[in-house]
C-alpha cells in the first residue's frame, strides 16, 4: 500500500500536527484543528472557529458551505 498523497489543509507539507498558515486559515474551506503560530494567524484563526462552531458550519462539507454563501441575501 502506498503513501496517500492527500493533503490536509492548513499544512504545507501534509503533516496534519504541522501549524498551518495565515494564508491558508484566511482562503481555505476547511478549518485546521492547530492555530498558526504568528499571533494574527491565531487571532484570525479563533475568530473562524468561534464563527463556524457558533453557526454550526463545522458540520458542513465544503461544497455545502460555497452554496450557503451563494444563498445569502444581497443588497
Amino acid at each position: 500500500m502506498g503513501k496517500s498523497s492527500h493533503k490536509t489543509s492548513g499544512s504545507r507539507d501534509g503533516n496534519p500536527h504541522a501549524a498551518p498558515s495565515t494564508i491558508s486559515i484566511l482562503t481555505s474551506l476547511s478549518l485546521p484543528c492547530r492555530p498558526p503560530t504568528s499571533a494574527f494567524g491565531a487571532f484570525v484563526w479563533r475568530c473562524r472557529m468561534w464563527f463556524e462552531c457558533t453557526f454550526a458550519f463545522t458540520m458542513l462539507e465544503p461544497w455545502e458551505k460555497i452554496l450557503c454563501g451563494e444563498s445569502a441575501p444581497r443588497d
